[in-house]
């Protein structure tokens, strides 16, 4: 997280999608206002590069929350392997709004060769033209496939995995969270025991079984080393 907002580092589309949290234990909006907009592309370290129109008049920053639903529709269909009913409107809106300022790619040689993609235009078009491209030439890529939800039951943030450990939005918070559990035994259920969330515990109780065994383990075979050592100093050598 970055000073409250729930960025994780991840690809634009992705970060744009989790400034979504109405379906989640918060329910807040991160783009409910826009200076809340703002804001977020002012910290969103995969939007730097992008020129927020100041002031932002309601309609854009409207426009831009309906990209970032309809991005995030599309990255949950994926996450949960299911088609969405409306996966077609969703990706319309996409097409519209990056049909509002003209765009072209342009090589960029100052170091290693990269591409970039250009749009020109009003300021507003260009920004929300922009935003959605982003957010297509995502969707429409390999690192799509990989999107998966956190296994927190009500956490919403979705996140790229790069292998298949990793089950979490943030590794870094939920293995302290993991281990604290383990250690403490088990806390007062606050919520419905969804599925995933009797899945967690059954790990947590499992954890915390091979915990104690190995601890108890351990005084008995430091008593069996004494006890091996004690035979052998004891043992005759076959001298008078």
């Amino acid at each position: 997280m970055s000073d409250g907002l729930p960025l994780l580092g991840e690809a634009f589309a992705v970060e744009l999608a989790n400034s979504d949290h109405r379906t989640g234990h918060e329910d807040r909006d991160f783009l409910a206002a826009p200076e809340d907009i703002a804001a977020w592309f002012a910290q969103a370290p995969a939007a730097a590069d992008l020129v927020v129109p100041a002031p932002l008049p309601p309609e854009v920053a409207a426009a831009v929350r309906d990209i970032r639903d309809a991005t995030r529709l599309l990255l949950t269909e994926t996450a949960d392997d299911h088609r969405a009913a409306m996966r077609t409107d969703a990706a319309e809106l996409l097409h519209h709004e990056a049909r509002r300022a003209a765009g072209h790619l342009a090589l960029d040689v100052s170091g290693a060769p990269t591409w970039q993609l250009h749009h020109e235009g009003e300021v507003q078009d260009v920004f929300l033209a922009a935003v959605a491209s982003r957010c297509i030439l995502f969707l429409g890529g390999e690192d799509a496939g990989r999107v998966q939800r956190c296994a927190r039951p009500v956490c919403p943030m979705l996140f790229v995995t790069r292998h298949r450990a990793r089950r979490f939005c943030s590794d870094h918070r939920a293995r302290p969270e993991a281990f604290f559990r383990v250690r403490s035994g088990p806390q007062p259920a606050v919520l419905a025991e969804s599925g995933s969330r009797r899945r967690g515990r059954e790990m947590q109780d499992t954890a915390r079984s091979f915990f104690d065994r190995w601890r108890t383990r351990r005084p008995s075979r430091a008593g069996e080393r004494r006890t091996a050592a004690g035979a052998r100093n004891a043992a005759p050598d076959g001298r008078d």
